[in-house]
């Protein structure tokens, strides 16, 4: 399931912005019925936050060194931000409707996959290391996760890989067997059946024949 959570962007506004959008984050937490434990993390936020606003020198009186001691303490103020987004995701249990009251921003939620196709030019390579090969296809647009199985026979799927991206890593395989190897593709709303096999050897580890369908 996707829970939302909180931006921590605020980290690279300007000062005016930075200050504008922390303001509303502070009255936002304050008493806030769905945040009861909040209130000490809150605390050592405005402290640093405070001491920061305090730090920032008018316009006319900058130098390099007041404007040092400015910029250390909204890293300070950045720091204490960090922490009390995750207090407030904590706090809340995740709960999207209370962590907006809170006013710092959600991440925005992912837009739903279509369904997934088939897995389609399955290959394998050898890098030249031992016991291990590289299983690929097409790109999918709407895979999340390719998987990988590996068999001796085609009955018993012994080794298993599963990537994000289209190249599956799999190793401890067996050296100078003949290998099945069959890809899936899966998102959110369903699994690809397997393909069909597509079969390789690993040589000995110095002397690493080529994998080959």
């Amino acid at each position: 399931m996707y829970f939302s959570r909180l931006k921590r962007s605020f980290i690279n506004y300007p000062d005016a912005k930075f200050i504008d959008f922390i303001n509303g984050v502070i009255q936002g937490c304050t008493d806030n019925s769905g945040l009861p434990n909040i209130a000490s993390p809150l605390a050592n936020f405005k402290t640093s936050f405070d001491k920061y606003v305090a730090s920032i020198p008018p316009r006319n009186l900058r130098n390099t060194v007041n404007t040092a001691i400015k910029n250390e303490n909204r890293a300070e103020a950045n720091l204490e931000g960090i922490l009390l987004a995750a207090f407030v995701e904590y706090d809340s249990r995740l709960n999207e409707a209370i962590m907006k009251s809170s006013n710092f921003e959600t991440v925005d939620k992912p837009q739903a996959k279509g369904l997934v196709g088939l897995p389609k030019n399955v290959s394998l390579a050898s890098n030249g290391i031992n016991q291990m090969m590289m299983v690929s296809c097409d790109t999918d647009p709407n895979a999340t996760l390719y998987n990988v199985r590996v068999s001796t026979d085609e009955v018993n799927w012994q080794w298993f890989g599963a990537n994000n991206s289209r190249t599956v890593k799999v190793t401890d395989l067996p050296n100078n067997v003949k290998l099945f190897v069959q890809m899936r593709l899966e998102n959110a709303h369903r699994y690809s059946p397997w393909s069909n096999s597509v079969t390789g050897v690993i040589g000995v580890p110095d002397v690493v024949m080529s994998i080959h369908n």
